[in-house]
């Protein structure tokens, strides 16, 4: 029997499982809290490294104490990143993706704007982004320019850290993820020239890597109870929930809505300009565009209701809103409220206050009104033929009043992605069934 242990390391829990190959099944699913920044002052969010490389080996022990384990598959939170030397010995901690200290100005200028105005060709050119000052390609600059990094050293995102975790280290990283780190060129599969050249302007040495693969292959070992556990080559956290949540090339749009938010849709087309593209399997991208608000975002403006009244469950109110309610409330939020968000503009803002009408439900209606108004507004870039929508992520079961409308103003089919386990796990599933299937 070919036991797997799943691990989704997220912005927000850490979550693991064992799946058996043969039989298909999930079984002994657990759920951590993240763990603690160790920095978190202004713009800055770091997490220790080496705490979660402990908390990776605990989470291994445990499972690997009760049952053999075949290899560990790991997907996680992208856009997060630390420095090593070329040992794999970390110079930095875990740089989140929260982390924005690129938005810091340093001689008169923000490592944001710095990039962007010094690469050789733009930036959404080399990289098919949008950029956004929580990538580490900008997050980085401003440690090289602010600290004056002299020592040679290797750039690598959380999956590689864990899979180093015993220092056996197979020193590849999956595409996903590297693509993640925000200066990957993604016509030639390999780091951007501009950048590096530009890195190397400002700190003297060269940035260093591990070597990027598009298959999912042993990516370091564990070693737990006197065993080598191989662990494979980790993948984008974004990208295994749109393949778990049973979205297929050219047929379907993914709306996924958790704490932050993602319209997506697997393509083998690069030639919109309007949205971003990366990385995704089987020799096919992931259209999309990312960052887009939402359980972050509906969290501060419910926040400010739960203020004032503490005693009441707002989320609970937000379920009663009927359709009717939203397809009439007048209220508009702005709910990008964060700099990296979709659309952001300064901040969020509530708008079309009137003497009448101006109430909790009305407010929550309107919330919700102008949460959806995201997705149709985005629809368009995404649309090519009689495609369907699959909507996935926490909210939308809490909230169905978001797949009614969806479907109504759309004309198209939505379906709620709501099977038992949650969609990264189902990503992670089929990646591993097909290593177990070759091996």
């Amino acid at each position: 029997m070919k036991n797997f242990l799943l691990v989704d390391f997220g912005a927000s829990r850490i979550k693991s499982g064992i799946f058996n190959t043969e039989s298909g099944v999930l079984s002994d699913i657990q759920s951590y809290a993240s763990l603690p920044p160790a920095v978190q002052a202004g713009t800055r969010f770091e997490v220790s490294a080496e705490a979660l490389k402990k908390k990776f080996i605990e989470i291994i022990k445990a499972y690997a104490d009760t049952c053999e384990i075949e290899g560990v598959a790991i997907c996680s939170e992208m856009h997060g990143f630390l420095l090593t030397d070329p040992d794999n010995k970390p110079l930095t901690n875990y740089i989140s993706w929260k982390d924005e200290r690129s938005l810091d100005e340093i001689d008169g200028k923000t490592s944001f704007a710095f990039v962007t105005e010094n690469l050789g060709k733009p930036y959404r050119d080399i990289t098919l982004f949008t950029a956004k000052p929580c990538y580490p390609a900008f997050n980085l600059m401003a440690l090289a320019r602010k600290e004056k990094i002299k020592q040679q050293s290797k750039i690598i995102s959380l999956p590689e850290w864990l899979a180093c975790c015993s220092g056996k280290s197979g020193n590849n990283v999956h595409e996903t993820m590297f693509a993640a780190l925000g200066f990957y060129d993604f016509c030639s599969k390999k780091p951007s020239g501009e950048y590096l050249d530009l890195y190397r302007k400002i700190t003297g040495t060269d940035l260093i890597f591990n070597q990027t693969t598009e298959e999912i292959t042993v990516s370091g070992f564990a070693v737990i109870n006197g065993r080598d556990i191989p662990v494979y080559s980790g993948v984008g956290d974004h990208q295994c929930a749109v393949l778990g949540a049973g979205n297929k090339p050219l047929k379907t749009i993914s709306i996924n809505l958790g704490t932050g938010s993602q319209m997506s849709k697997i393509t083998d087309d690069i030639s919109n300009k309007e949205v971003d593209y990366r990385p995704f399997f089987d020799g096919y991208a992931l259209k999309t565009v990312t960052h887009i608000p939402s359980g972050r975002a509906l969290n501060v403006y419910i926040g400010l209701l739960a203020s004032i009244n503490p005693h009441s469950d707002y989320w609970e109110t937000l379920k009663s809103i009927s359709t009717e309610e939203i397809e009439s409330a007048q209220l508009e939020f702005d709910l990008s409220i964060f700099s990296s968000a979709w659309n952001y503009s300064g901040g969020g803002k509530i708008s079309k206050i009137t003497e009448t009408g101006f109430n909790v439900r009305h407010y929550l209606a309107s919330l919700l009104k102008s949460y959806i108004k995201q997705y149709l507004q985005l629809l368009p870039q995404f649309e090519s033929g009689d495609e369907h929508i699959i909507l996935s992520g926490g909210i939308p079961s809490k909230l169905p009043a978001i797949r009614e409308i969806i479907s109504e103003k759309s004309g198209k089919t939505v379906i709620i992605h709501n099977e038992d386990i949650e969609e990264t796990f189902s990503g992670l599933k089929i990646l591993m069934q097909k290593i177990a299937v070759q091996s």
